[in-house]
């Protein structure tokens, strides 16, 4: 089953949107651990209208070019609501960089120690982005917002995977420096 359709559901159950705000939103909120792109999100919205779990109204600003606005409706919010009751799917993990690290002896030492650095690196930052993330939502967000709590769920989830990798990664290059100072 296509996920992406509960996404879009979720996110117009929080307020109405364009494709573009959906787009944005999910820049600003999701994308960490669920990123949809513009391809995926208006043949989404096109099915949702059709079958009346959303609907769409133009939105004519300044005279220029006509948004659509999509809004969820009862239907819609209902099968939202079915599926966040559903149990929670297994999902498949494909990690390249540890795909690498597992026939890393095929490869220089080196070029495994660079993989994870930049792993590491990318981990540093996505921890700092959550933290600023966290920061701002607390000063921004109405603290009666019964959404506030679970997105700071989602921000904890992902500071904690952050957090770990960054352990991981340190235990890792050590283990590797220690391979590249035998040979």
């Amino acid at each position: 089953m296509n996920k992406t359709r509960f996404a879009v559901l979720g996110l117009l159950s929080i307020r109405p949107m364009s494709g573009y705000d959906l787009k944005q939103t999910i820049e600003a909120s999701t994308r960490n651990f669920w990123n949809e792109s513009y391809g995926q999100i208006y043949p989404v919205l096109r099915e949702l209208t059709s079958s009346g779990l959303t609907t769409r109204e133009e939105d004519r600003r300044d005279g220029g070019r006509a948004r659509h606005i999509y809004t969820v409706t009862e239907p819609g919010l209902q099968e939202l609501q079915s599926w966040l009751v559903e149990p929670v799917e297994r999902q498949q993990i494909r990690n390249e960089l540890l795909l690498k690290l597992f026939f890393g002896a095929q490869a220089p030492i080196e070029v495994s120690i660079g993989h994870v650095e930049g792993f590491r690196a990318r981990q540093e930052r996505a921890l700092r982005r959550y933290e600023e993330t966290e920061a701002t939502m607390n000063l921004r967000e109405r603290p009666d917002d019964p959404n506030r709590q679970h997105w700071l769920i989602t921000l904890s989830y992902g500071r904690h995977q952050a957090e770990a990798a960054i352990a991981w990664s340190d235990e890792t290059l050590a283990a590797l420096r220690g391979l590249a100072s035998a040979t």
